[in-house]
């Protein structure tokens, strides 16, 4: 899997991104591009593990998606 983290603004760099599987976890860091990439994920169901930052006032809405790579 090879994807991108962004906001509103961007790319997000240094962001962690975590999946989980069975108690396994599997994780990588974004790169100055937001880019992020996974190998060697078995086929099945993941958790996405996501941080959000929330400050008083704010409305937030996350749009996660992720697919495999050349999909």
């Amino acid at each position: 899997m090879c994807d991108t983290v962004s906001d509103s603004k961007g790319p997000v760099s240094g962001t962690v991104v975590m999946v989980m599987q069975d108690r396994v976890s599997s994780s990588a860091t974004t790169d100055s591009k937001g880019h992020y990439s996974m190998t060697a994920l078995r086929p099945g169901t993941y958790r996405l593990l996501v941080t959000v930052e929330v400050h008083a006032g704010d409305k937030i809405t996350q749009d996660l998606k992720m697919a495999a790579a050349g999909k």
